[in-house]
């Protein structure tokens, strides 16, 4: 079981099957802190929190993700874009591929270097790897979305796939989307099996199967 614990909130943030948990914070100071200590930790600094599984803590880093911005929402991120070309040049020489890309690799240097027979010049060509293929198709995620708590969903399950299981921390993500569309990208996530919570700094309706926390301007826990 995963639960996220911060000395400025009273209440364990546990990550159960079929609920999550909303956060609202009213005091501007405190929504600041956590801000900054979700980004902090995050990006492998210190901080506030602790993140654990079956109650042995877990790196914030490399399990949690915050995700603030929403316009524009974008997918092909470095890191991201880094572990599925990794993926493809695996795949690439797996028992499946394996003599398929041999064949290929072999085509383009006799390509390359009948090119070269063109020129005066005495021409040698380097060796060619899966990756230099696949890099050279520009791949990428297709980021052309009707909705973006689908592209938002389907960036989840590429992480997922490509990387590592995630907890996702949404900020101020219902001052986007309206409570239908909330309610909808709640329970396509919670079908999804993933984890992830919601830190407003304004009180809104309470949607569906949330676990709500509010935190006043007087640092009063609700």
């Amino acid at each position: 079981m995963i639960k996220l614990v911060h000395p400025q909130i009273e209440r364990k943030i546990i990550f159960e099957e079929n609920t999550f948990t909303g956060i609202v914070v009213e005091n501007q100071k405190l929504f600041y802190r956590l801000m900054c200590d979700f980004v902090s930790q995050c990006g492998g600094s210190g901080g506030g929190f602790v993140l654990s599984e079956n109650d042995a803590p877990i790196e914030m880093s490399k399990n949690a993700e915050i995700v603030s911005q929403f316009v524009p929402f974008e997918i092909n991120r470095k890191t991201l874009l880094n572990k599925i070309y990794s993926a493809f040049e695996k795949t690439a020489v797996n028992e499946a591929y394996y003599i398929k890309t041999q064949e290929l690799i072999s085509e383009v240097e006799r390509y390359v270097m009948d090119l070269s027979y063109e020129f005066s010049a005495d021409f040698i060509c380097d060796k060619i790897g899966a990756a230099n293929i696949i890099k050279a198709a520009g791949l990428r995620l297709n980021e052309d979305y009707d909705s973006i708590i689908e592209k938002i969903i389907d960036y989840m399950e590429v992480v997922r796939e490509f990387e590592t299981e995630r907890m996702y921390v949404f900020i101020n993500m219902r001052s986007y989307f309206d409570d239908d569309e909330m309610s909808e990208f709640a329970k396509t996530a919670m079908n999804h099996k993933f984890k992830f919570m919601l830190l407003d700094s304004s009180e809104r309706k309470i949607l569906p199967h949330e676990k709500r926390i509010t935190i006043d301007v007087d640092l009063c826990e609700i």
